[in-house]
């Protein structure tokens, strides 16, 4: 069994896998909410991922780390990808990756630019995979001019990051964007966006290229990736990234990535590929839950302050991921966020 840590509003990154594309997903994974791991009642030698450990207050955060060291202690730590508190954060791993040169590109807190910083540079939330916030910034008067407009908004300066532009244009004026995905010992490539413009977005209306399909069968950066994730000390997750003169820059590791979206969303031609991008990974994860697997079941119980925890959480104790009791409250919510958002409309 998977159990797949994530936050409670970012279902929807693994849904579409283990519904639409998924043959066993619902078998192996249960998807638990951060927000209920105080609830956990016991403990088994099975797979824990932890993803979506950005998105984390620092509360859920403190709880996580508790749970992945009790995990750790009693389990060993091969049980376990990605560990809160040690794998790198976007900023962190932008910084260490453009301090060492592996990227030629450099990221800065806000209002902590240098001389050294060579413009143009762009501004982006840290924490969030919605793109940047500013278009490039060519100089330190239209930098100052986008950080007073962006804290009249009422953004918060201290979780926003300023980012060097890394000019990545190939052949015919065109950008790539390259993704590929981390599952333990295995780096599965995703796809590559093709885009002229420097903000590239998954495109799910177009035949796949050649250039595409000889990506996905040949794997020709895996080793480059891989110790990359190891660098990043991320066990789970999707990196997405450009070349440059042949050289990897990338731009960020998500550690609860989307996976396929839902099958309706991509043309025909596009369905068969994502087909094949969702067995790989599948396989994946059903290697990593049985090279975990022992003759004998051992199990934990949690105790908190010197005696059990009563509550239990069923998502622990039952099979399936379907009775996971978050999901209704996940739908009934977005039921009446969809009727206040007309009536507000209206």
């Amino acid at each position: 069994m998977i159990n797949y840590f994530l936050t409670k509003r970012h279902f929807y990154t693994i849904e579409p896998f283990i519904n639409d594309w998924s043959e066993n997903g619902k078998d192996f994974f249960r998807l638990i909410p951060y927000e209920s791991i105080n609830k956990i009642k016991f403990l088994k030698n099975e797979v824990y991922i932890f993803a979506d450990i950005d998105r984390l207050p620092e509360k859920i955060f403190i709880k996580s780390k508790t749970l992945y060291r009790r995990i750790s202690e009693n389990f060993g730590n091969q049980f376990i990808l990605n560990c809160p508190g040690s794998s790198f954060g976007r900023y962190e791993l932008l910084e260490i990756l453009g301090r060492t040169g592996i990227n030629e590109f450099r990221v800065y807190r806000v209002g902590h630019l240098d001389n050294s910083c060579r413009f143009p540079v762009f501004i982006r939330r840290i924490n969030d995979h919605l793109g940047p916030l500013t278009s490039l910034l060519h100089n330190k008067m239209e930098y100052q001019k986008a950080i007073a407009k962006l804290r009249r908004k009422g953004v918060a300066l201290d979780q926003l990051m300023a980012v060097e532009f890394c000019e990545t244009v190939q052949c015919h004026g065109e950008y790539r964007k390259y993704s590929a995905f981390r599952i333990g010992p295995d780096i599965i490539p995703g796809h590559i966006v093709f885009s002229d413009h420097w903000i590239a977005k998954e495109n799910r209306d177009v035949a796949p290229r050649e250039e595409e399909k000889q990506y996905l069968k040949n794997n020709p950066h895996s080793s480059e990736l891989k110790a990359i994730f190891e660098l990043a000390q991320i066990e789970y997750g999707r990196i997405d990234y450009s070349l440059k003169g042949g050289k990897i820059q990338v731009w960020e590791i998500n550690t609860n990535p989307m996976i396929v979206a839902p099958r309706k969303k991509y043309q025909k031609s596009m369905q068969e590929q994502k087909a094949a991008l969702a067995e790989k990974i599948e396989q994946s994860f059903i290697l990593l839950d049985q090279s975990l697997r022992t003759d004998k079941t051992k199990k934990t119980k949690i105790k908190k302050e010197g005696h059990e925890k009563k509550a239990a959480f069923p998502a622990m104790q039952l099979d399936g991921w379907k009775i996971h009791f978050h999901y209704f409250n996940f739908f009934f919510r977005k039921y009446f966020e969809a009727i206040i958002l007309f009536y507000q409309k209206n």
